[in-house]
């Protein structure tokens, strides 16, 4: 007697690979999305970390930061020294204030405004860009944006890899919580266009909520 061992055709070979590469080029880029998220979420943490506690050192080193509203660029000078600091960008030599940025997008998709911040840029070793506001207005007082992978690399969007944070009482707020200026449920909302949207995400990042 004779034993047939039947093998798969190569028409047979051919369609499940088909199918496993169909199947692939669905799941995996939704995976890297999913984990560069992830990875951005984490560093917007860090970040908040990082900058409160700067914020306390200058408390504690006798600095009156309610000195430094409405006195046009005048809190980078002093908050630029905590921090090691691989590229100052003066003003605004790395990030242009504009109403409609070539540069940004908003968490809806549209160019969105970097006319908040240009009192003080400044890149660090990590490679986080700080954009502070801090003009002669004392209404908007000081808000420290955060690009946490830098503004040359993307997706350089409000919400995403770019957050607010507002100094409140001499204590750093993330962007969204109350007594902020931008609150999350007027600038974090995905399908409103305009170019504020994403300014009032960060507190539902830190508080792990989803938009």
């Amino acid at each position: 007697m004779y034993t047939f061992n039947k093998g798969f055709t190569l028409a047979e070979v051919l369609i499940t690979l088909l199918i496993i590469g169909v199947i692939s080029s669905i799941v995996i880029p939704a995976i890297i999305q999913d984990s560069r998220e992830a990875e951005l979420k984490t560093a917007v943490k860090k970040a908040y970390v990082e900058i409160s506690g700067v914020v306390r050192q200058m408390k504690l080193d006798n600095v009156t930061l309610n000195d430094y509203i409405g006195n046009f660029g005048s809190f980078k000078l002093d908050f630029i020294k905590y921090f090691n600091v691989i590229k100052d960008c003066g003003n605004v030599d790395c990030v242009p204030s504009s109403a409609a940025s070539d540069i940004y997008k908003s968490l809806a998709g549209d160019p969105a405004t970097t006319s908040i911040g240009g009192e003080g840029q400044f890149v660090i070793s990590n490679g986080m860009f700080i954009n502070i506001q801090n003009s002669s207005s004392a209404e908007l007082k000081i808000i420290i944006i955060v690009d946490v992978n830098g503004y040359i690399k993307g997706p350089n969007v409000y919400g995403k890899d770019t957050f607010m944070f507002d100094l409140v009482n001499d204590v750093l707020l993330p962007m969204g919580a109350p007594g902020t200026y931008y609150s999350t449920a007027s600038y974090c909302n995905k399908s409103s266009s305009s170019a504020y949207q994403g300014f009032g995400c960060a507190v539902n990042v830190l508080a792990g909520i989803d938009y």
